[in-house]
């Protein structure tokens, strides 16, 4: 099961870190590290105003179990695919930029393939037709 986007590359990451939907709305945050870096922290210098929540630790793991009982990671790399297909296939090119010219995909993972496809479709037209208003 991948459960982030670098699982997706060759990658070994020293720090991930972690937020909000982990918590399903509760205050949470998490990081994993390699034991070099984490193990170096003085007791508490991991903690913050988070640290040891034990209602949003119970919550994160009624998430966890969600992720892992609905197979959300594989429904995760399935809505990816679809999404690809559409741009692949002229609907835009995303770029990462600080200017106010990138568009964020956040549909959820429950969301219906034909469900998707009438958003994408409506951006689709108002690109082509040139509803969106530059930036």
């Amino acid at each position: 099961m991948r459960c982030s986007g670098m699982q997706h590359y060759d990658v070994k990451p020293d720090l991930i870190t972690m937020a909000k939907s982990l918590g399903a709305g509760m205050p949470l945050s998490s990081m994993v590290g390699r034991a070099v870096l984490t193990d170096a922290a003085e007791p508490g210098g991991l903690g913050g105003i988070y640290a040891d929540h034990s209602l949003a630790c119970t919550a994160a793991h009624a998430v966890l179990e969600v992720i892992v009982e609905e197979n959300l990671s594989t429904r995760a790399d399935t809505l990816g695919r679809q999404l690809k297909k559409r741009l692949e296939h002229g609907l835009l090119l995303l770029v990462c930029s600080v200017h106010g010219n990138v568009i964020r995909f956040l549909f959820p993972l429950t969301i219906e393939p034909a469900v998707l496809d009438e958003g994408l479709d409506i951006l689709e037209h108002a690109l082509t037709h040139g509803a969106v208003a530059q930036a």
